[in-house]
């Protein structure tokens, strides 16, 4: 069994979504409700988790007011050995998200609608993208971990169109976002 695998078998899936996104983001601080919404766990799931990782020394607490609170992914050293044990299971559409970050014209990556457990659609939104790049990501991908990304590169005035024409209408999310100069 690969080590991803692993992981995901002796810890509790929601425990990494929202261990993930606080430390994909080191230095951003989140409301219960932003993680809730960016891992597509239940609020009080989310309140639960993130009062344990409290417990733990992996997430920091911050206090804005007498009941606001923030959490920050933590700095010591139980942060440090939780993120070691996060590396090794990358998503695919992950490590697709980062190969599409050297390759010239991407505006936008998409995830279009769920992310199931063998594979994804993902929108590319940009000018004058090479498709070679993207096909190799694609396959390599594939090859390593099974999972099959489905893709389909638009430019941002075709994007926009068939968004206001609601064919694009299902869940959406951003999962990288440049500016046009770039």
């Amino acid at each position: 069994m690969e080590q991803g695998k692993i992981l995901e078998e002796l810890f509790d899936k929601k425990t990494l979504s929202v261990l993930r996104i606080l430390s994909q983001n080191p230095d951003k601080q989140y409301y219960l409700r932003e993680i809730a919404k960016a891992t597509r766990v239940p609020v009080a799931t989310v309140f639960r988790i993130t009062k344990r990782l409290v417990a733990m020394g992996v997430v920091s607490e911050i206090r804005i007011k007498l009941k606001m609170k923030l959490y920050q992914y933590g700095s010591g050293k139980e942060s440090k050995f939780v993120e070691q044990l996060i590396e090794i299971r990358r998503g695919a559409v992950e490590e697709f998200v980062d190969a599409c970050k050297a390759i010239d014209g991407i505006q936008q990556i998409i995830l279009h609608g769920k992310r199931l457990k063998d594979k994804a659609n993902i929108l590319i939104i940009g000018q004058d993208v090479a498709k070679e790049p993207l096909g190799q990501a694609v396959t390599k991908i594939k090859e390593e971990t099974g999972f099959t990304i489905l893709y389909l590169v638009l430019e941002p005035n075709q994007y926009e169109q068939m968004a206001h024409m609601g064919l694009y209408a299902e869940d959406r999310q951003i999962l990288l976002q440049r500016s046009t100069q770039q």
